[in-house]
């Protein structure tokens, strides 16, 4: 599948060329982290702390994550960008929105009813207590620009291609009833920390699995942009962060203890995010072509 490109102002290449550059030093910290752990240094480790493989490949797949979300930002100003395959975009995007914005509605929320963001909350990773604040500063400020960068660029590539999303009962109830468990498995997680721990992103979680069904629904009956923007920012957590939990849940519990019903939660998590994927795959895939599209905004 290829790319479409209308026309993109002067005003807005001047702001993904800041966004870019906010993007790029947000992620210094966490890279320069990642980088000196798999170096073998202990920066920001706390003294005699001992960590084995699985954490090493743990900073080395966090890092590549990271470094790709460099990528993204880069390639939203760069002259190749029309010859980028959606997926190469569109996907990771979709997983980096899944995680960021959910730190971006988070992390002011815990700042402001005073939850400690400095613990480790008996992590076994040991960490300096500056480590929290540094990455999720940097993350906040990832998100903001990263997201607002694609916005832009999704103007100019996507959304003349966008259509309604194929209309399906069956995939609404069963996006119904999928909604419906993971809201109540929230709920039992949230009882549980209260707004610490995970209990802000919980509630978080709680609020899009409200939201995306009528989202879904909506995309069913129209094909605007807004549509697709509450179909990706809905959609998006429950895909990133259940493939986060499923795969905590399957490696030693030298990252992260993992209960059965939270194992349970995080497949119902990717099946509504592949659901939500699949009906922006659908609004997506009803586009003119190419050739058209430009004989249209030439006409």
């Amino acid at each position: 599948m290829t790319t479409t490109t209308a026309p993109v102002q002067r005003g807005s290449v001047t702001i993904q060329r800041v966004l870019t550059t906010a993007s790029i030093i947000a992620c210094l910290p966490y890279l320069t982290l990642k980088l000196s752990w798999l170096a073998g240094f202990d920066l920001g480790r706390m003294p005699g702390s001992d960590w084995g493989t699985t954490m090493w490949i743990a900073n080395l797949g966090t890092a590549t994550m990271e470094t790709y979300a460099v990528f993204l930002a880069v390639a939203f100003i760069a002259s190749w960008r029309r010859r980028v395959p959606d997926v190469v975009v569109l996907l990771p995007m979709w997983i980096a929105t899944g995680f960021l914005a959910v730190i971006v509605v988070g992390l002011p929320i815990q700042l402001a009813i005073g939850v400690d963001t400095t613990a480790d909350s008996g992590s076994p990773l040991s960490l300096e207590p500056w480590v929290w604040p540094t990455v999720y500063a940097g993350f906040f400020v990832l998100g903001i620009s990263l997201i607002a960068n694609f916005v832009l660029d999704a103007r100019a590539h996507y959304v003349p291609r966008l259509g309604r999303a194929s209309h399906d009962g069956l995939v609404l109830l069963v996006a119904a009833g999928v909604a419906c468990a993971v809201i109540t498995l929230k709920i039992m997680g949230f009882v549980e920390s209260g707004f610490g721990g995970t209990g802000v992103a919980d509630t978080v979680l709680i609020v899009a699995a409200v939201a995306v069904v009528p989202a879904l629904a909506y995309a069913q009956r129209r094909g605007t942009t807004l549509a697709a923007a509450l179909v990706w920012f809905t959609g998006a957590p429950f895909l990133s962060i259940g493939i986060f939990l499923l795969v905590l849940s399957v490696v030693p519990d030298e990252l992260a203890d993992i209960s059965r019903y939270a194992t349970i939660g995080a497949v119902l998590m990717v099946a509504l995010g592949l659901i939500a994927g699949r009906t922006l795959h659908s609004m997506l895939r009803r586009h003119q072509p190419s050739d058209q599209v430009s004989a249209t905004r030439h006409a």
